[in-house]
């Protein structure tokens, strides 16, 4: 009985311990900012040259540390010309993660890629990829709630 009483006491002591070392967590109210907008095109740049494919337009709006995005895409050149499709997800400071949706279809299909800002003249850009189709560039501007 007496050992059963020293692993307990040894558990108290290492639990209150724990306890009083743990960081004091902070509840804040989420941010959420103003919904902003944003247009721009996709493509690729080919010997030096930037080739569009498509334009892409729609709403932004800050949730905490992150950016939740909706917003529409339409395929203008090429073989899928005339495919048009929404696109929904998050960003953060460098990536992009989220879905597009093909209105002929229904189909779904993951995207992730990386994204940058040029803050001073409100512009970003970057590179999206998903299971179907080639990874492919976009860049465009935004405007500030």
């Amino acid at each position: 009985m007496k050992k059963l009483f020293a692993i307990l006491a040894i558990f108290i002591l290492i639990g209150t311990i724990s306890a009083t070392s743990a960081p004091a967590i902070i509840l804040k109210t989420p941010v959420t900012g103003e919904t902003s907008t944003f247009t721009g095109e996709i493509g690729y740049p080919k010997s030096g040259e930037w080739n569009k494919v498509g334009e892409l337009s729609g709403t932004y709006e800050q949730k905490n540390k992150y950016y939740k995005f909706e917003g529409n895409w339409e395929i203008t050149e090429g073989q899928y010309a005339g495919s048009t499709g929404t696109m929904q997800g998050v960003f953060g400071k460098h990536i992009l993660y989220g879905k597009i949706i093909i209105s002929e279809s229904g189909k779904k299909a993951p995207i992730i890629g990386f994204i940058g800002f040029n803050e001073s003249a409100l512009k970003f850009g970057g590179r999206f990829m998903s299971v179907i189709g080639p990874a492919l560039y976009f860049k465009g501007t935004y405007q500030e709630g």
